[in-house]
């Protein structure tokens, strides 16, 4: 068995490679701690048109969901994801917001993209919906609704 003693290191040189591997160490851990405080994937916005806390993506984009969905299967391809575009996963975690309830995950649609799910069912973002907080998507073919947390 190797040990500091059998490298046969000056204690001052001992001294250093501890620090160097505490320091490497501590890097290591601030790295997981940033990683841990990333954006949150999707967020809780009260949207005044249709009153009520919607999920919306980071740049505050609705998120809908697929009345003839499955939970964890998507059934909205084609010409359907043209308009309606699978939500995809961001690089890294899946995080809610603070205070948000519910489970995100991540599903292989049948064209092998991924696709964010929240509670099991996929989200969408909507083709018509322009600017931030629009809600044009709401209630189409009665089966599209903004995805609530």
């Amino acid at each position: 068995m190797t040990s500091f003693a059998a490298l046969r290191l000056p204690s001052t040189a001992r001294f250093w490679l501890v620090i160097a591997a505490l320091a490497t160490l501590a890097a290591l851990s601030a790295g997981h701690a940033a990683k841990a405080q990333s954006s949150p994937t999707v967020l809780v916005s009260q949207n005044a048109n249709l009153g009520t806390a919607i999920l919306t993506d980071a740049n505050g984009m609705t998120l809908y969901t697929f009345g003839n969905d499955q939970p964890g299967v998507s059934n909205c391809n084609g010409g359907c994801a043209n308009v309606w575009p699978a939500f995809q996963p961001p690089a890294g975690d899946l995080t809610l917001p603070d205070g948000a309830t519910g489970v995100l995950d991540v599903i292989t649609r049948d064209d092998g993209t991924m696709q964010v799910t929240y509670n099991g069912m996929p989200l969408y973002n909507f083709s018509g919906d322009a600017n931030p907080g629009d809600t044009n998507g709401q209630g189409i073919g009665g089966v599209w609704f903004a995805a609530m947390p």
